[in-house]
């Protein structure tokens, strides 16, 4: 059992954003060139692909966003080759 100071004190703790900020997203457009990472189109999603889903403990920051037109984010979600292509892609930018 916890005294009512530390409850209040834990709940202090900021926890890591798990959504894309505007600057975020703007960051991940422009270091992949405005077009999806995986194809080159140009058609792409107005939000950045969760290479670590937020479900799994992914964060909001750029080295885990990649740029995505719908189907390759569609992909993305549905086929585990696809799903370790973008992770082989998360593994290149951490290692810039």
């Amino acid at each position: 059992m916890y005294s009512k100071e530390q409850q209040l004190r834990s709940s202090r703790i900021k926890k890591k954003n798990k959504n894309f900020s505007e600057k975020t997203k703007q960051e991940i457009f422009e270091r992949d060139d405005w077009k999806c990472v995986r194809c080159e189109s140009y058609y792409i999603e107005s939000v950045p692909h969760h290479i670590i889903y937020k479900s799994q403990g992914g964060t909001g920051e750029a080295t885990n966003g990649a740029t995505v037109c719908r189907d390759c984010h569609t992909l993305a979600h549905s086929r585990k080759d696809v799903r370790k292509w973008f992770e082989g892609f998360r593994e290149q930018l951490l290692r810039r």
